[in-house]
């Protein structure tokens, strides 16, 4: 059966201020709903992905606002050029000769799977 003295914030002031707390927060966090408008119209109007912006770059591009006042003044990147945009100390891997982004412990992607795959094999973990 259900118990109301057992319930989180039964006290009304209590649930209140967890409200507030919240609302302060969230909800009423202008840029948020800027960035969220922005993405909707984005949505909306560019259904489907183009390559990425970049030259000489082929990958299917992601979107990028510049400005969320402007909606659809949208650019497309790949992920590795949106990475690279939005986190310019971008740390390439460690295996010497390998150029891509790192993702964990100093390796790409590529590499990171390729030592996690061996260390199951090997049965570590």
């Amino acid at each position: 059966m259900f118990n109301l003295k057992n319930m989180p914030y039964k006290d009304p002031k209590k649930r209140k201020e967890q409200w507030m707390r919240w609302a302060i927060n969230h909800r009423h966090d202008e840029i948020r709903k800027e960035k969220n408008r922005s993405r909707q119209f984005s949505r909306y109007y560019f259904k489907e992905a183009k390559t990425c912006s970049m030259k000489g770059c082929e990958a299917i591009g992601e979107r990028h606002h510049y400005d969320y006042s402007k909606p659809l003044d949208i650019i497309w990147l790949c992920n590795k050029h949106h990475n690279i945009l939005h986190k310019p100390e971008v740390k390439i891997c460690s295996i010497g000769g390998c150029k891509n982004i790192h993702r964990a412990k100093g390796l790409c992607n590529t590499h990171y799977e390729k030592k996690r795959k061996d260390n199951i094999q090997l049965g570590h973990n």
